[in-house]
């Protein structure tokens, strides 16, 4: 197996691409306890728990949300800036 040098995007068992804390973090520039804050808040979308506790985000649902978000106007997104 290579290495990647990318996230590592995995898939559930619904065919949905999945995102960890980290992941998510990443793609939007932040801290791992950022993404947990604004969990925690309910300010991100698409955040699940698996059977384990770990929480996992649906990709769609975050790229969508970005995507929508005004970076000038979305206090969330202003916060991580």
């Amino acid at each position: 197996m290579g290495q990647s040098t990318g996230p590592q995007i995995r898939m559930g068992s619904g065919g949905m691409t999945v995102l960890t804390t980290a992941e998510v973090a990443g793609l939007l520039r932040c801290s791992p306890a950022t993404v947990l804050r604004w969990h925690d808040r309910r300010q991100l979308p698409g955040g699940f728990r698996l059977p384990g506790g770990q929480l996992r985000f649906r990709e769609a649902e975050l790229l969508t949300w970005i995507e929508r978000e005004d970076t000038m106007s979305s206090p969330v997104l202003r916060e991580a800036m």
